[in-house]
């Protein structure tokens, strides 16, 4: 009777331990905002064609580049982190990089080919380059 006994407390045991709710950690996969937001980006005016030469780059190491692609200077370089739907991008304002300036931008729309960003009280749109 007792090993009987013993024995449904342990099935209790364990039936109640695999009911628990479980965390639900979200795997990044192709549509999450960081996965989306890696690759090259341009600012579009408003009848959507490139504003300027500028273009953003988001590498999959959180690593960010902002820049005319043609000249080899005055490319601004830093860091990015994504939380949600916030973009924290961390630049570069010296060589040495021991100066930096932050901004966060808040994505309002994302797809494969176009993102709106909210910051500075505007929203700004652009287009993934090839």
């Amino acid at each position: 009777m007792r090993a009987m006994l013993s024995c449904l407390a342990i099935l209790g045991l364990a039936i109640s331990a695999s009911a628990a709710p479980k965390e639900d950690k979200k795997k990044p996969g192709k549509d999450d905002n960081a996965t989306k937001l890696v690759g090259k980006w341009a600012p579009v005016a408003a009848n959507k064609k490139l504003a300027t030469n500028l273009m953003e780059v988001f590498t999959k190491d959180g690593k960010y580049t902002m820049g005319d692609p043609k000249l080899k200077e005055g490319l601004v370089e830093g860091t990015y982190k994504v939380e949600g739907d916030v973009v924290t991008i961390t630049k570069k304002i010296d060589k040495e990089g021991t100066a930096t300036s932050t901004q966060q931008r808040t994505i309002k729309k994302i797809t494969d080919t176009e993102i709106e960003f909210s910051f500075g009280g505007k929203i700004v749109h652009y287009k993934r380059l090839k």
